[in-house]
């Protein structure tokens, strides 16, 4: 790779990198949310308010289950493609320090799937 190559792929993996941590704090900040919205929904209820067949309830409980998977999986995927982007910089820059010729078939090491 050239070295324009090498700028473009790293700025490009930068960033995918800031565009999935700020997906993972948005998850989060919505996961927190609604984990603040059901415990004070409990409360009302332990405190003898609102019924038990309440819909609005019941949805909270529906709603915070697929936020915290969502948040999690982003929280681990988050690290996980930074670290992938790390090694592919190392393997991008390491020819620069070296001496040794690139070669391209190492940026198409497995990356982070689902």
């Amino acid at each position: 790779m050239t070295a324009p190559e090498i700028d473009e792929a790293l700025s490009a993996l930068a960033r995918c990198s800031a565009v999935l941590l700020k997906e993972s704090q948005t998850e989060q900040q919505r996961m927190e949310e609604l984990n603040e919205l059901s415990e004070t929904s409990i409360q009302q209820h332990a405190d003898g308010r609102g019924s038990r067949y309440d819909a609005e309830y019941s949805l909270l409980s529906v709603r915070l289950r697929p936020a915290i998977r969502c948040a999690n999986a982003h929280r681990d995927a988050a690290p996980e493609f930074v670290c992938w982007c790390m090694d592919a910089a190392v393997t991008a820059w390491n020819p620069r320090f070296t001496g040794r010729p690139s070669h391209t078939h190492a940026w198409a090491r497995p990356h982070p799937t689902p």
